[in-house]
């Protein structure tokens, strides 16, 4: 039943679309009222080709909102990285390593400072 829940938005925003386009056409050919049921399938047709290309621009809108967030965020966490680097002095000759020696136990779970 996953099938159907990816086609459903297809069928349900395009297939009523279609289905009232065609109708619309069958009804222009088989009644005399030709003028009215092919304004009604020019209408249509110009509707579903106007929500085609709005969900076509909403998704790159969406693509590139999210883009320029992830930029952002990668902008902010290297100016705090640097910023953070900066905040902690470098060793002075005499002073000792803070990394704990042979036989320590390390609680970092990264390994980023027991080797």
């Amino acid at each position: 039943m996953t099938w159907l829940a990816i086609f459903w938005p297809f069928i349900w925003h395009y297939g009523v679309g279609v289905s009232v386009l065609a109708g619309a056409i069958a009804l222009a050919w088989l009644t005399p009222f030709k003028k009215t049921f092919l304004t009604i399938a020019a209408a249509t047709a110009l509707l579903l080709v106007g929500y085609s290309a709005g969900v076509k621009d909403g998704t790159h809108l969406i693509q590139a909102r999210w883009d320029a967030a992830e930029r952002a965020a990668l902008k902010r966490g290297q100016n705090a990285r640097d910023a953070a680097e900066l905040a902690v002095p470098p060793l002075r000759p005499g002073d000792t390593d803070p990394r704990p020696g042979p036989g320590s136990v390390c609680i970092d779970r990264f390994d980023r400072d027991c080797h």
